[in-house]
C-alpha cells in the first residue's frame, strides 16, 4: 500500500520562512493588515515552540526593512536574517544555513509577500529540494488579488500544502496536553478578536 505524503508537521522538523514583509509595501498589498497580523501570530508561536525563523529582506536599499511590528516579535536567539536580490528566499546563504544549522528540518512554513513572485519562487525551490512546503494562505498576499489567487493554484499544483496559520499551530501542538498549549492560548484569542474586528 502506497502511503500518501500528508506533510505532517513536527516542531523538531519544522522551520518558519518569513518572506519580505517590508515597509514600502504596507500601503500597496491587498489585505496587508491580515498578512502582518498572521506573521506576528506565527513568529510568536515559533518562539514559544522553539522553532527557528528564517527571515529575508529583498533589496533592502530600495524597499527598506521588514515591518518593525513583526521584527520585534521574532526571537533573536532562534532566527537568521538575510538580505537578498534573488526573488526566491532559497539563496546560497539560506541553503548553507539550513544544511549546517538545521539539517534534520524537512518542513517549511512559508508566509510573506508577494505571493506570485518571491513566495511562489521560494515555494518551487523548496518543493524541488524535497521540503514539505506549507503555505499559510492567510499570511501571503500580492498587490493584486488575482495574482495571489493564481499563484496559490500554481503552488498547490506543484505539491505545496495550502493551509492556515491557526491550523499550522494546532497541528504542531498535536493536542491540548502539549506543555506549551496554555502559553499559546492568548495568541489564538488575540488573533480571533483581531479577525472579528476586520469583518
Amino acid at each position: 500500500m502506497i502511503t500518501k505524503n500528508l506533510g505532517r508537521l513536527d516542531p523538531s522538523k519544522t522551520v518558519f520562512f518569513l518572506c519580505d514583509i517590508q515597509k514600502v509595501f504596507e500601503p500597496l498589498i491587498h489585505n496587508m493588515s491580515r498578512v502582518e497580523q498572521t506573521a506576528r501570530y506565527l513568529v510568536r508561536a515559533a518562539k514559544i515552540l522553539d522553532i527557528p525563523v528564517v527571515a529575508t529582506e529583498h533589496n533592502i536599499k530600495a524597499f527598506g526593512p521588514i515591518l518593525e511590528s513583526i521584527k520585534a516579535d521574532v526571537d533573536p536567539n532562534n532566527s537568521a536574517w538575510f538580505h537578498k536580490l534573488k526573488f526566491s528566499m532559497m539563496t546560497d546563504e539560506v541553503e548553507t544555513y539550513l544544511k549546517t544549522k538545521h539539517p534534520q528540518r524537512n518542513s517549511v512554513v512559508l508566509f510573506g509577500i508577494e505571493t506570485h513572485v518571491c513566495v511562489q519562487q521560494t515555494s518551487f525551490d523548496l518543493i524541488e529540494k524535497s521540503f514539505n512546503l506549507h503555505l499559510a494562505v492567510d499570511g501571503v498576499s500580492s498587490q493584486r488579488a488575482h495574482d495571489r489567487a493564481v499563484a496559490l493554484e500554481r503552488i498547490r499544483g506543484a505539491g505545496g500544502f495550502l493551509t492556515t496559520s491557526e491550523s499550522i499551530v494546532f497541528e504542531l501542538l498535536k493536542d491540548g496536553k502539549h506543555p506549551k498549549f496554555k502559553e499559546l492560548l492568548p495568541l489564538h484569542k488575540e488573533k480571533r478578536i483581531s479577525e472579528f474586528e476586520r469583518l
